[in-house]
C-alpha cells in the first residue's frame, strides 16, 4: 500500500513539474527594451478620440510618424474632430501591450492652431509603432502635414495645405488654394485642384489635374526619377516649361504658342501667358493635355 501510494505521489509531482515547464514556454516574456524584435506577429491597439471645440483657430499642424492620415472638410465649423487608433505590433503580446503605453497622441490647442503629434521612442528596435489618424476640421483651415511612412489623404479644404512625406502616397483632392507638397519616396496623386501649386518628389510618380491656374499663378512640378502626368484646362493662361534629361516630353490638346522643342525640353507660350507651368524630371517622361 505504502509503495502504491509513493507512486502515485511521485506520478502526481512529474506531472506538475511538466505542467510548469510547458506553461513556461507559451508564456510571453517580459518586455526587454534592450532587445529587437524578432517579428510582428502580435499586436496591441487603443482607440482614441478627441472632439475639441473651436476657439479661434484657423490652422490645422500635425507631425506623424507611421500609419495613415486622412483630413477632410467636416461638417461642423466650430468643432475639430480627431479619432483613430494607436497600435504596436511586436514578437510577443506582453512586449506589444506594455510598449503601446509608450504611444500616444498629443493634442495642444495654441492661439492659432491645433497642433497634432505622434509621441513614441526614438528607438523602436525594430517595433511598429502606428497609429490612424482621422481628422475633420472646418473647410477653410490652413493644414500643414508632415508624415514619415504611409498613406496621407486630404480632401475638401478651401486654406493653404503644405504636405512633407518620407515614404508613402498623397493623395490630394479638392485643394482650393495654394498647395505644396514634398516627398522623397512614394506617389503623389493631385486632382481637382484649384490654386498654385508647387511639388516635388525625389522617387515616384505625380500624377495632377488642375481645374484652374488663378491669373498670374504658378504650377511647378519636379520629379528626379519618375513621370509626370499633368492635366490643365485648355484655357490656362501661362507660360510653359517641360524639361527631361532621360525620357520623352508629350503636350496634347494644347494651343502652345511659339512652341520650342527639342529632345529634352519644350516651351512655349498657353493663352497670354499670364502664369507659369514648369515641369521637370530627370529620369522619366512627361505628358500634359489640355481637358476642357
Amino acid at each position: 500500500m505504502n509503495s502504491t501510494s509513493s507512486f502515485w505521489k511521485i506520478s502526481l509531482l512529474a506531472m506538475l513539474l511538466l505542467a510548469l515547464l510547458t506553461a513556461s514556454c507559451v508564456i510571453d516574456p517580459d518586455p526587454d527594451p534592450d532587445d529587437d524584435v524578432r517579428n510582428h506577429n502580435y499586436r496591441a491597439s487603443e482607440e482614441f478620440d478627441f472632439s475639441i471645440d473651436i476657439n479661434g483657430q484657423t490652422r490645422l499642424d500635425l507631425d506623424a510618424t507611421n500609419g495613415t492620415v486622412e483630413i477632410l472638410a467636416g461638417a461642423d465649423n466650430n468643432r475639430v474632430q480627431i479619432w483613430g487608433e494607436r497600435r504596436v505590433e511586436s514578437d510577443s503580446y506582453s512586449d506589444a501591450e506594455y510598449y503601446l503605453s509608450k504611444l500616444a497622441v498629443d493634442v495642444t490647442q495654441y492661439a492659432g492652431e491645433i497642433a497634432v503629434k505622434t509621441i513614441q521612442p526614438d528607438n523602436t528596435r525594430g517595433r511598429n509603432f502606428l497609429v490612424f489618424y482621422h481628422i475633420r476640421i472646418p473647410q477653410n483651415w490652413r493644414v500643414r502635414a508632415d508624415q514619415q511612412n504611409g498613406e496621407l489623404l486630404i480632401e475638401g479644404i478651401s486654406g493653404p495645405v503644405d504636405v512633407t512625406q518620407n515614404n508613402g502616397e498623397a493623395t490630394l483632392h479638392w485643394i482650393d488654394n495654394d498647395l505644396n507638397a514634398s516627398l522623397d519616396n512614394g506617389n503623389i496623386f493631385i486632382s481637382h485642384h484649384s490654386g498654385n501649386a508647387d511639388v516635388s518628389l525625389i522617387n515616384g510618380n505625380i500624377d495632377a489635374a488642375l481645374d484652374l491656374l488663378p491669373a498670374g499663378g504658378v504650377c511647378k512640378l519636379n520629379s528626379v526619377n519618375g513621370q509626370i502626368l499633368l492635366a490643365i484646362p485648355r484655357s490656362t493662361s501661362a507660360e510653359f516649361s517641360a524639361a527631361v534629361t532621360n525620357g520623352n516630353i508629350a503636350v496634347n490638346n494644347l494651343n502652345l504658342r511659339n512652341a520650342q522643342t527639342t529632345p529634352t525640353r519644350t516651351t512655349g507660350i498657353l493663352g497670354t501667358g499670364d502664369g507659369d507651368v514648369e515641369l521637370k524630371t530627370i529620369n522619366g517622361n512627361i505628358v500634359v493635355n489640355g481637358v476642357n
